[in-house]
């Protein structure tokens, strides 16, 4: 289980990596690559190569590997027969759900961990990228940023799970699903723990696993706690500071994100009693440590 709460962080850190690159260029985009929780299997141990965290000063990467878990809440209602998206949107689901698109890793990691794998008729390319290995072999893959709204209408699922990084340019660009019958989901990418708790259990609600993604938000919580009594055990002077990147660069994608402000990794280094390298009084949430200079926290140390 600690194995899989470490893989909901993993896999929102990509997804907000990604969505941190559409606001400046698609390469960006692409290369900051990959919400969920469950017993599934060693896999999640292997992501850390998706969102490494770099600590710095004297804090341990102990720390950061407790750190890994989310919180419940509503995220959706239903009332005279409408259901409601995280994203305030109406929507009407079949009566059963048998084929999934997943736009979003965040949104995959939660079905895979669901048990849902089987289901996933499509999928995002990052989804792919990080977890092909656990889904159906083969099956289509579609880019986030510009779905091929023909493809995913003619493939007629049951359900298509979006994310907030879809609509980087303002556009609906599943407006074309829509308009063929499709049921089309969107979940914002989380913030705090709680809207990543929230998010599992939207999903388990549209999927008809909603006792199985309470137990996970609800294993998530004590997790929280835990996480909380270690942080109030840490000496804070001097506090340590803690770094957490959700891409490695290379050459042509030079640029590293960061976990800012206002984010729920901020949220899990503050609880654990430490501070954000990245965060500033601006308040960017997934900054480009291109500026060093911008952020005075940040030391680098040969290890």
């Amino acid at each position: 289980m600690k194995k899989s709460l470490l893989s909901v962080v993993l896999a929102s850190a990509i997804t907000a990596a990604v969505l941190s690159g559409c606001g400046s260029s698609d390469a960006s985009a692409e290369s900051s690559a990959a919400q969920s929780v469950s017993s599934v299997s060693d896999a999640a141990a292997e992501e850390t190569s998706g969102a490494s965290a770099a600590v710095f000063g004297d804090s341990e990467t102990s720390a950061a590997d407790s750190a890994v878990s989310a919180s419940s809440g509503q995220a959706s209602s239903e009332a005279d027969g409408a259901f409601t998206d995280p994203a305030g949107n109406e929507i009407t689901l079949p009566d059963e759900v048998n084929s999934i698109v997943s736009m979003a890793p965040s949104n995959t990691r939660i079905l895979i961990d669901l048990g849902l794998a089987d289901k996933i008729t499509a999928c995002d390319t990052y989804s792919e990228m990080y977890y092909g290995d656990q889904l159906t072999e083969d099956i289509p893959t579609i880019d986030m940023m510009q779905p091929d709204q023909e493809q995913i209408a003619a493939l007629n699922p049951d359900l298509v799970l979006t994310t907030g990084m879809s609509y980087s340019q303002g556009d609906d660009v599943y407006a074309s699903v829509r308009e063929a019958g499709v049921c089309v989901a969107d979940i914002p990418t989380a913030e705090t723990l709680a809207e990543i708790g929230s998010d599992i259990e939207f999903i388990g609600k549209c999927t008809g696993e909603e006792e199985k993604a309470e137990n996970i938000v609800s294993e998530m919580n004590d997790s929280i706690n835990k996480m909380k009594e270690l942080g109030s055990t840490i000496d804070v002077g001097p506090l340590k500071s803690v770094l957490l990147v959700t891409s490695t660069p290379t050459a042509d994608y030079p640029t590293i994100y960061a976990a800012g402000s206002d984010t729920y990794i901020d949220e899990i280094i503050t609880d654990l009693g430490c501070i954000n390298a990245a965060a500033t009084d601006s308040g960017e949430q997934w900054p480009a440590l291109t500026r060093m200079s911008s952020f005075p926290r940040i030391h680098i140390r040969k290890m």
